[in-house]
């Protein structure tokens, strides 16, 4: 059998409440310590602050700082303790309420990093996917990202996307109503990514 190697140059640091830590370097700074050459990368809007982070040279290895959003819109926020600015993210804070540790290789060794655990990734996902412009071609993304998720999680932890189901924020009024009882639906229906039979 074939191993196949999987690997991303996208990463993504969240943080849900300010970080209760006094003097402590720039997000920028705390980067570069790595010896990796970051730099920040300009938003399309010039008027705004940016909320990514590139390594130089032709790496594509980009961060992308995030942080909830007080609405259902992507606003750029101050972030005072970093000393940089973040992407708000709707609902992030429901994807950050209950997250798990689990282990990133590289051919550098092992660390271990805290990710929101995977059933409320999928969901949060289907969230996402209905607050997203239509123009975009992201939701269907976020979608078809959800749903070969929730197949797999259906097959290996019966219940835990209905669980993740209960815990979503009330706020999301009838939008997610409807949501709620596609994701039931999807949670009973035997999904295969497109292209297989």
């Amino acid at each position: 059998m074939k191993t196949v190697p999987y690997a991303t140059e996208d990463v993504d640091i969240a943080r849900s409440e300010a970080l209760a830590l006094l003097e402590i370097p720039a997000l920028i700074d705390m980067l570069r310590e790595t010896g990796i050459k970051f730099f920040e990368v300009p938003a399309l809007n010039r008027r705004q602050h940016p909320t990514s982070f590139k390594e130089g040279g032709r790496s594509r290895l980009k961060i992308d700082l995030l942080v909830p959003s007080p609405g259902e819109g992507y606003p750029t926020i101050r972030v005072p303790e970093l000393k940089a600015y973040a992407k708000g993210l709707p609902y992030l804070r429901y994807l950050l309420t209950d997250s798990q540790e689990v282990p990133v290789l590289s051919p550098h060794g092992v660390v271990l990093v805290r990710v929101p655990v995977p059933e409320r990734y999928a969901i949060h996902k289907l969230i996402v996917s209905q607050l997203r412009s239509k123009s975009s071609s992201k939701p269907g993304k976020d979608l078809r990202q959800a749903a070969t998720l929730i197949e797999a999680l259906i097959e290996r932890f019966p219940g835990a996307v209905e669980d993740a189901l209960t815990a979503v924020p009330r706020t999301l009024g009838g939008m997610f109503g409807v949501q709620r009882r596609r994701s039931r639906a999807i949670c009973r229906l035997p999904l295969r990514p497109p292209g297989k039979r």
